[in-house]
């Protein structure tokens, strides 16, 4: 699994590779830590597809993925399931805070033995809350068990894992009946290509000829937030980039550029998101060059 640092303006998403993935022999899975340092730009999994399933979890701040023509975020706590040959792309949401979390993948021969018929099979995301907490709970013990140095603790990994296979299977759907139900990309597109305008959820939605309800409930589902929330993250992202290389005079200056209506929003934003100020941001990452 490789990772590259790249800039916002660098991603293209029509460059796709197929991963080949390689596991340890008889080993049915491959768990993988992540960390990405607070002084790195943001950094991605490249767009890329493979034959085994993969779950994505966050354990310090968040993850964004790219996948089946829909974004998604994702928090500690949480998970995300890629299915098999399902295109994606993987990035940390906050640029500059260090992000760090697991890759776990599961062998196409050890899904195709215990379920001959799985590359019919679709998994889906939005289990309910319930099916997803024990899903999460056996995530947490096979990565637990991972990292044991005793002669049955891959025995122990692969029984969490058949564990999540059986709740992934009660819940799978047909492949051919598969539905999409996510944020459009173009929506998400047309947010971030005007983000340096004050753009309001009316008119995106009548843009899109959407209710503005709906457009809410979709950015709610599949972001966590509603639809204000995730324009002004749009627009943090690139106020930090400026930031980072301008005097602290400028910070009005770049907040009104980026789409902020007044400081207070842009000064609460920023906070809530880094959980700390502008000129505190600008002081730690000086500190570590």
């Amino acid at each position: 699994m490789s990772i590259k640092q790249v800039k916002e303006n660098d991603l293209d998403i029509g460059k796709m590779v197929y991963e080949n993935v390689e596991f340890a022999k008889n080993r049915p899975i491959r768990i993988t830590k992540i960390k990405v340092t607070e002084n790195q730009l943001e950094c991605v999994v490249p767009y890329h597809w493979h034959h085994c399933i993969e779950m994505i979890v966050p354990i310090l701040n968040g993850a964004e993925i790219w996948a089946e023509d829909e974004i998604y975020r994702i928090f500690p706590g949480d998970y995300f399931l890629i299915n098999s040959q399902s295109a994606h792309l993987c990035r940390d949401i906050y640029p500059y805070l260090e992000y760090q979390g697991y890759i776990i993948q599961v062998n196409y021969a050890f899904l195709k033995h215990h379920c001959p018929h799985f590359d019919d099979l679709f998994f889906p995301n939005d289990l309910p809350i319930e099916v997803k907490g024990k899903i999460y709970q056996h995530i947490q013990d096979m990565i637990a068990a991972s990292q044991m140095e005793t002669a049955y603790a891959h025995l122990v990994v692969e029984s969490q894992l058949l564990l999540i296979l059986v709740k992934l299977l009660q819940h799978s759907t047909p492949r051919t009946k598969m539905a999409k139900t996510g944020v459009p990309q173009n929506i998400t597109n047309y947010i971030s290509e005007n983000d340096a305008l004050p753009l309001s959820v009316q008119e995106i939605a009548d843009h899109y000829h959407i209710a503005y309800s709906s457009l809410e409930k979709m950015f709610q589902k599949h972001f966590g937030m509603s639809v204000k929330k995730y324009i002004a993250s749009i627009c943090l992202k690139n106020d930090v980039y400026q930031l980072l290389n301008q005097d602290e005079d400028n910070i009005t200056k770049i907040a009104f550029e980026n789409g902020f209506v007044n400081m207070k929003s842009f000064y609460k934003t920023f906070k809530d998101t880094y959980h700390m100020t502008p000129g505190e941001l600008k002081k730690k990452m000086n500190e570590r060059k």
